[in-house]
Order: structure tokens, then sequence, then C-alpha cells
């Protein structure tokens, strides 16, 4: 078999000469006056990638009848208007717009955009395919939908395309990860329009609407901004085509002259937002949703605003400005600015005290179909690396789905049913693109593919059409990690199969029974009543295994698992005692209490803890503080609590355990025990809810320990390092009373609690809102189904349905009960493995078990540190890839992983290597522009960027939780 990408020669060139960074956003700025307040107009749009429309309608300015918007019309205007006056400036975000528009226009427009931003009167900000949520997405989903952006803006403005500041004025809340990532890619400031209202009226008295925040101890600082009125111009100076404000009427020979009037208005306006901020300097941020469809109403009264200001108030200067040249305005002042450290934005409360933390669950299944989605484009990547298959524009059409979902109205929940609809439309387009890329690459690597690959997207609901119409068929999977892995497989089956590694030697399989309320969800088309279960051992690191499956003959000889004398028991009769022992002579045990049907211990290491699981709901108001798609706003009740002596059954085969439980007609689950793991699997299912009661309904589960935890506990952010909670803590924030919804905040991946003794983690296959409401105890919300709006804007209730009920929805989440030592290790590795972990390929067969040659091969030649993951593997044309490296332990997290560590690049693929360059995390420039980025005083510090860490080939060394990313160059 030949393979494209192997192991580097170790002879090869590092490119160490500083590159020139763009300085185009600090072009074209107008002079500002130091002796004068200036007063920094932002013309901008803000235009979102779905939400009341889905991204296309929004984009051709379709369905008006819905919503206002075509994104097409507004860039045309705004490109005319910034064409009839080089005065005017303006700003623009959403690179996915952008894209669209400029595969639609000529070379004529074309120009005048690039000149425009050449000279600084069109400034692009973020950057980022789209405006990302910063609850939700995945840092794998943050980083890559930045890279896409700007890689694109690169490729058509070169150098001038790239942003230098952040825009992130319309998410409801902010990740620290988020902030570090910003900082790493180079950015000199980000900017927020919402943060939690009681900071937000604690820093505007105090004058601290600006910062220097430090999202990570010891890690990484940037300049951050918060808007004064979110992102919406001063009260009745809307001059939109949709707003219903005077303009500016300056002609004394008219009727209706208003000029020295509204002149008066914007003057108060802009003296007030400036007493907010703790220079001489104010931005005026100019536009909304959708504005400057028709951009002369607002340019013609900027244009007004700014020729009557600078001539009848002789100490003020209004100009037309950016972000960019507002910051280095500020910059040059030497000012000492105050600081945040280690802490994030969460949760978000708006002025009626209305806590966002319901988005955070919000249309769970979409969040799970994207964690899935970008897993699979993390191997697709990775698969095209190692392919001469690879084809650039279906990998870009792939990225660009996964891209687009991470939109803050889309991963979020927080659109509208059709919108959601059409986001999951592109997921399922990108899907199907990927198996086409899958079946192609593994022709390439020698395999005999008869028939596309499947994913069997529907295995978590025990449906997979190959294998239920299917007697022989082929199993693919790919690992993209650097490590050799086993990975366990569940085919749903209603023959009695077999599967093999090689066609004389069997693997071993359990058979399972599907749960019944698993068979009778709604919409399930598939005869499978049972589950073969084996473990697909020593997986290659970045390499895939095959395995052959058949159908056996129900009258032919016994398999392995069919002999064994442990093998399924479907219901274990009566025992004396009140206590089942469940598990295996190796790994973790539970403890089952047989008169409340519940878990009630865990044995770890020959210690026993307490721990009980349950489930429960909120109710939702139905008054104008209810719950929505944005917020949570429980009733009075409280927590109740579903009834804790579910029915259930017990599953034995020889190397995995499951207790069925049904706690009520629409919520049950599995508890699974695998032989030698270390942790347990919940597998829950919820729906459909029943709203008969006319209640809306927040599903929530609960571990419940005896850990002493004096309320704190930690959750992820973003799937990578921990942020300390604190139960009703609010910092900064005033006037707070402590409320069940304030105490949510985002987990991406994993929360935990832990004393002196133990730790508690839980890891989750998507996003979900955690709380820790009892000390000792974690709270995950699975599920919502609500009855009324939260009047947030979307103007219908989060009420999901499919085939004409409330929608199911199915997850799992990995439960680790360990000792403090070891918390670090299961949780990183497993949290690795569910995220970005291998992907399962099924293709059907006409070959017979001895006709077939299984394979497995692995793309590394040296091994990969344990503590390092090959995060990407990219490529970006036939002589260049981009490789980026992770650390995946934190500072003083685990004694054996938590230290420097050095990779040998050379070790990792065999190809002629020309040069590598060491660029930002996004990919797309120089890490000096990283490295050079606007230096700001605080709090009797000076803020620093990191020491460069020099490659010494063939070296690399990363730090705890530090991501290096390289751009490798090969000869031809």
């Amino acid at each position: 078999m030949e393979l494209l990408w192997g192991v580097f020669t170790a002879s090869y060139l590092v490119t160490t000469v500083r590159a020139a960074c763009s300085d185009c956003a600090y072009r074209g700025c107008h002079k500002v006056d130091n002796s004068k307040l200036n007063i920094h107009l932002i013309a901008h749009t803000h235009d979102d990638a779905g939400w009341l429309k889905t991204v296309d309608q929004y984009y051709y300015g379709g369905t008006q009848n819905q919503a206002a918007g075509g994104v097409q019309y507004i860039i045309d205007s705004v490109i005319g208007e910034l064409d009839a006056d080089e005065n005017r400036r303006f700003i623009l975000a959403e690179t996915g717009f952008l894209w669209r528009w400029w595969n639609d226009r000529g070379e004529h427009v074309r120009h005048k955009m690039r000149k425009f931003l050449e000279s600084g009167r069109l400034q692009l900000v973020a950057g980022g395919w789209v405006m990302s949520d910063e609850a939700t997405p995945h840092y794998t989903m943050l980083i890559d939908h930045m890279s896409l952006g700007i890689r694109f803006l690169k490729d058509i403005f070169g150098d001038c395309g790239i942003p230098k500041i952040a825009w992130q004025i319309d998410p409801f809340g902010h990740s620290s990860e988020q902030g570090e990532q910003f900082a790493k890619m180079g950015f000199d400031a980000v900017f927020f329009g919402r943060i939690n209202q009681d900071e937000y009226l604690t820093r505007r008295d105090k004058r601290e609407m600006e910062m220097i925040w430090r999202p990570y101890k010891d890690g990484s600082t940037i300049f951050t901004g918060v808007l004064y009125n979110l992102y919406q111009p001063p009260d009745g100076l809307c001059f939109d085509v949709s707003c219903h404000d005077e303009p500016i009427m300056d002609n004394p020979r008219l009727h209706g002259y208003n000029m020295e009037r509204r002149i008066a208005s914007f003057v108060n306006s802009a003296r007030t937002w400036a007493d907010a901020y703790q220079t001489n300097h104010v931005q005026l941020t100019m536009g909304g949703d959708f504005h400057y469809m028709v951009a002369s109403s607002w340019f013609v009264n900027l244009d007004k605003i700014i020729k009557h200001v600078n001539e009848r108030y002789p100490d003020l200067n209004v100009i037309y400005s950016t972000p960019a040249c507002y910051l280095k305005a500020i910059n040059d002042l030497n000012t000492t600015w105050p600081a945040k450290e280690n802490e994030d934005f969460f949760p978000y409360c708006s002025y009626e005290r209305k806590f966002w933390t319901g988005y955070y669950t919000s249309r769970a299944n979409l969040k799970y179909y994207i964690a899935r989605a970008n897993n699979i484009l993390q191997v697709i990547k990775k698969v095209g690396a190692y392919s001469n298959t690879w084809n650039s524009f279906d990998e870009f059409e792939v990225e660009r789905a996964v891209a687009l979902a991470q939109h803050h109205d889309a991963i979020a929940g927080t659109q509208r049913q059709h919108v959601a609809n059409d986001y999951a439309l592109y997921l399922h387009e990108a899907v199907h693109r990927s198996k086409d890329m899958l079946t192609k690459a593994y022709r390439s690597w020698g395999e005999v593919i008869e028939s596309r690959h499947s994913f069997c997207m529907l295995r978590n609901i025990s449906e997979c059409h190959i294998t239920q119409r299917n007697r022989k068929f082929v199993l693919y999977v790919f690992n993209p990690l650097p490590t050799e892995t086993n990975f366990t497989i569940r085919i749903p089956y209603h023959h009695p199969i077999q599967a093999y590694e090689s066609s004389n030697l069997m693997v071993y399989g359990d058979i399972m029974p599907v749960p019944p309320s698993v068979m009778a969800i709604p919409g399930r088309h598939s005869l499978a009543k049972s589950e073969y279960v084996f473990q697909a051992n020593g997986i290659p690191a970045m390499g895939f295994k095959s395995f052959y499956v058949q159908h056996q003959n129900p009258t032919g000889s016994p398999t392995a698992d069919q002999t064994s004398d442990d093998y399924y028991n479907p219901e274990l009769p009566e025992l004396p005692t009140t206590e089942l022992t469940l598990g295996f002579d190796s790994g973790i045990q539970i403890v089952i209490n047989t008169t409340t049907g519940l878990l009630q211990y865990v044995i770890m290491d020959e210690a026993t803890w307490y721990l009980e699981q349950s489930f429960g709901y909120y109710e939702g108001t139905n008054r104008w503080t209810s719950s929505g798609a944005y917020t949570f706003s429980p009733s009075q009740r409280g927590l109740i609590r579903l009834p804790k002596n579910p029915t259930y059954t017990v599953h034995r085969g020889q190397n995995v355990i499951e207790v069925h439980q049904v706690f009520e007609s629409w919520v049950s689950q599995v508890i699974r025990l695998y032989r030698g793991q270390q942790s347990i699997e919940f597998e829950w299912l919820v729906g459909p809810i029943n709203l008969h009661d006319t209640a809306a309904k927040e599903v929530i589960t609960i571990y419940k320990t005896h850990l002493v935890t004096n309320g704190i506990f930690y959750t992820d952010s973003n799937g990578r390092k921990f942020m300390k909670r604190r139960r009703d803590y609010r910092g900064k924030q005033r006037n707070h009373s402590p409320r069940i919804e304030s105490n949510y905040y985002p987990v991406t991946t994993a929360a935990r609690i832990h004393d002196d003794r133990a730790t508690l983690t839980v890891l989750t296959d998507r996003a979900q809102g955690a709380s820790s409401n009892v000390d000792g105890s974690l709270e995950f919300m699975l599920q919502r189904r609500l009855l009324v709006d939260d009047n947030k804007g979307v103007t219908e209730p989060l009420d999901e349905k499919s085939f004409g009920v409330g929608i199911v929805t199915r997850g799992i989440h990995i439960v680790q009960f360990t000792t403090n030592s070891d918390a670090a290790y299961l949780h990183r590795t497993r949290s690795l493995a569910i995220t970005q972990g291998p992907l399962l390929s099924i293709s059907p067969t006409s070959r017979t078990i001895n006709q077939w040659q299984p394979a497995s091969t692995s793309f590394l030649k040296g091994p990969v540190p344990e503590n390092i993951n090959v995060m990407t593997l990219q490529k970006l044309s036939p002589t260049t890839v981009l490789l980026r490296l992770e650390h995946i332990y934190d500072v003083d997290e685990d004694p054996q992983y938590s230290v420097p560590t050095e990779v040998n690049i050379s070790a990792l693929f065999s190809r002629r290597v020309k040069s590598v360059k060491e660029v930002t995390l996004d990919g797309n420039s120089d890490r000096d522009c990283e490295l050079g980025r606007l230096v700001w005083s605080f709090a009797g510090n000076t803020t620093r960027t990191d020491k460069r860490t020099d490659l010494v080939p063939p070296l690399v060394v990363l730090e705890p939780m530090e991501i290096r990313t390289f751009v490798v160059y090969y000869f031809p």
C-alpha cells in the first residue's frame, strides 16, 4: 500500500525571519485631538447568520414578511456610499456572508472593496466565518471557524484581510477560552455588547467599562471593552430606514427644521456615554441588526452630525472611526487600566433580571448533531492529509457547514424551528459528503470498497440500515488520535451476527437487549431488538483497522458469546439483600439499592463512595418572565423530583453489564459498566415530554455524593480548562439575590466537584447547562420543552416536535469517581476520545470471510507523548499542511503529565520537508504577529506576550495547555 504521507526526514529548514505584520487596520484613521472629547462614530451592521430566517434568506433578502434583512444589498449599498465620500468609514463582520457576496459580484466592485480595505476606509473585524457563540462550542469548533474565515479573507485580500479587532457584540456571555484564543490569534482587543447587567452597572459607575482581561491564570492578556448600549445607537438617533427616529433636517428654509435640537440630543448622549469610560475617547455604535440596506440614510445623517457638532462645540471632535482606530488612540495615551483575571463573563443576565442560562441546553439534539459533525470534520481533515484523493472543495464544504453551526443563534439553539432545520440540513449534506471523501480515501489506501461508507448516525437509538439490510459488511475504525486506542462498537441487529479480526480470529461480543423505551421512540425504523457489543482493540495511532461482520446461521455452531454461562440474564430474580453489587474484577463497580432501584454506591480501588443519581424537572412559568430558548426561569415550586423507585432490569455479559431503568414513560436510562474501565456510562432518554398538565418542563439529572464541596464546583471552558464556580458568587456584580438559574453555567464536555478525598467528574456528549445547587452534587439540564416565548425576539416557543409529538433526546454521561490524583488522567483521555475520537464507518461487502483481507495501518512513524494531541492535520495544498499540536493537561493537574513536553516533529510523518513556520493559532499569520500585539499597562503591571519557544529542529516544546500551530512546507 503506497502512502502519500509518512515520516518526516530529519533534515529541514526552519523559518525564523520575522514576518511583516499588516497594519491595514490602523490606516486611514482620522486625526484625534487629545484636548477634546473625541467621539468615534462606528458605522456597522450586525448580520445574524440565521435567526428568524435562514442564513441564505438573510443573505438574499428573502421572506421579508418574516424578518427584514438582505445582506447582499447592505454590502452593495455600503460600498457605494464609501465610494461617494472618502471620509466615511465602515466595519464588516461575518465572513460567511462576505464569502457569498464575493462569489456573486464582479471584479469592478471587488476592486473597490480591496481599495477601501487597503486605505482603512473599510475594516474587517473578527474575521470568523460567523460571530460564534461562546458558551456551547468545543474549542476545536471555535478555532476552526476562525481559521476558515480568516483564511478566506487572507486569500482574497492578502494581509490587509487579517483583522486586528475581535468583535463579539451579540453572544450571550463570554468564555475564558475564547478570550485566550483571540490573544493567541494576534488580536489587539475584543469588544463585547453583552455582559451581566449587574456587572455592567458596576463597571459603568466606576468607569471600568474597558479593562485588561487575563482569561486564565498565568495566561495571555487582551484589551477588552464593553460597548455602552449593546451595539445600538443612542436612543432617538437611529437613522436606518427600519427605524422611526427623526432625520437631521438642517435647512432652515424648509419646514420641520430640527438641527439644533437633534444635535443637542446627540451631544447629551455622547457625553453620557463618555462618562462611563476612562479616557477622552468614546465609541458610539451607529448601526444595528441588518442596518445599512439603504446606507445613505445613515451616512447622510452622520455627515451632518459631524459637520454641525464640530462647528458648534469647540470641546468636541466627532469623527468617522473604526474599533481599531479608537483602540490605537487610547493606546497612545499610556493609561493604566483595571484588570479582570482568571474569570469569564458567565452567566449573562439582562436588564430585566432574566438569566440567559437556558440556551446552554436548548435544542439538545441539534447540539449533539453539531458535536458529531465536528468529530467527523476533524477525522476528515486528517484523512485528507494522508490520502492522495484530497479534494479542497469537498473539505471546504464540510468546514463551512460546521463553521456556520457555531453562529451564536445556531449551536445556542436560539433560532426559529425552520432555521434549526436548515442548520441541520447543512450538517446532513456535510456528513453525506464526508462519506464520499472517506470512501475514496480507503480505496486509495488499497481497500476494496464495494459501496459508499455509512456512519450509521442513528446508532444511538439502535438503528442502522446497513447492518439490518446486509448479511455481510466491513467495519472500519479510523483513529485520529496519536496514540493507539480501544473502541467499543455497538451494532444493532435482528439476526445473530459475528465479528472477526481475521478469517481465523473471531472477536468476542456480548448481546444486549434494546430497551423497550428505545424501540418505542417515534419515527424509529429498525427491526433490531438487540445490540452486538464488542471491544475493537488496538486501533493504530492516526490510522485505521477493519473488522468483518456476518450474519450467523441460527442452526449453526454457537459463537463464543452464546456459550457463555453469564451471557444474558434479562431479569434478575428477587434478592434477599437490599443491595446489588455489579462489576468486574478490575475497574469500577456499582451498588444498586434493590428497594429504590437507584444507584447508591460506587466502589473504586477498594474504596466505597456514596453516589445517587436521579431525575427531576423544573416547571417553567407562563408569565412574561417565562423560560424560553435563551432564558431559564423556573417556577417557585423549585425542583420536582421524579419517583425514586424506577423499575429496572439487569443484563450481564462477559465484558459489559447493563442496568435498564424506567422512571416515567418519558424518562429512562441504561447504566453500563465495561470490563476494565474506570468509568460508568449513563445513557439517558428523555421524551416525548408530556405537556398535558400545561406546565413547561426543563428536565435535569442529579449526581449526589457525600463530598464536602462548600458551594464550589467546576465547569469546563469550551472543553479546555476548568473554571472555578462559587454558588451565589457574582464578583463585581451588585443587587444579586441567589436564584437557581443564576447558578447555572455552560458545560461543553465536563463538570466536576471534589474535596480532599475524591473527585467526581461527569463528561457530556454535547453542550449542556450544569450547576451545583446543593453541596456535594452536580446537576445537568438534559432537555427543555416550553410553552411560551421569553420575549427575546424569536417570538416562537421552544416546543420541538417530531412525528407529531414532542422530540425525544438520548445522550450519554460518563461518570468518573476517582482519587484526586487519578482524576485528570481519566478525564482528559476520555474527553479526547469523546470529542475527537475514532470514527466508525460501515460498508456492505459481497466477499466471504476467506476472501476478505483485514487491514491495520498507522500513518505515524514514532510515538507521540501521551500528554500531546495532534489536534489538527490539514492539507492546505499538495505541498503544504497545517499542523496544530496541543498539550492536553493543565498546569499542576497531574504530577506525571502536567509538565513541559518535547515533541519530535520529524517522528510524526514521512515526506521530505522544505521548511516549517510557526503561525498564530488561527494558522494565517506569522507568530510574530501575536508576539507584537499592542502593549498595555494595568494595575501595576504591563501586558506581556508569551515568551517565544524557538524551534530547535526537530524538537518543539509544549507547555501545559499550550496549543502551537505550524505550516509545514514539503518539497514537490
